[in-house]
């Protein structure tokens, strides 16, 4: 109960810490897999799997959360440091790169909506109907 069991108790903590490293370490792996993923098809214009990917980045960002809650603080290490910095390049890519998408697609509106304009201010007002117009003046 005394020495033993501290030790014991000690290794059991340290198994649990080490077990919730490894899993942050292969969620910032993933989430560092699925950026690149959500860039590519950001690129090559599928927005639907763009959303696909955006809604697992945030369900690992949640999870990565738990763990740490669970832990009771920001679970860190070397490893830990350098994929959040490698993650934190492509996030910034890829916010520079739906920006980019945005004005893209708000210039492609904006042209839209000046063609209908033109159509409006060009097009008769008046439509021809046929039909007899009787001048009472007389």
């Amino acid at each position: 109960m005394e020495a033993g069991d501290g030790t014991c108790k000690e290794t059991v903590y340290y198994s649990k810490v080490i077990v919730m490293v490894e899993k942050k370490e292969l969620l910032l792996c993933g989430y560092f897999d699925v950026t690149k993923a959500a860039i590519e098809s950001l690129e090559s214009d599928h927005m639907e799997d763009l959303l696909r990917l955006l809604d697992v980045r945030e369900d690992l960002i949640k999870q990565m959360n738990l763990l740490d809650q669970d832990h009771g603080s920001v679970i860190t290490n070397p490893t830990i440091k350098q994929l959040l910095g490698d993650i934190q390049h492509l996030d910034q890519l890829l916010v520079k790169r739906m920006q980019e998408k945005k004005k893209e697609i708000q210039s492609k509106l904006n042209s839209i909506q000046q063609g209908k304009q033109l159509k409006y201010q060009y097009s008769s007002r008046y439509h021809n109907m046929d039909g007899i117009f009787y001048d009472k003046r007389k």
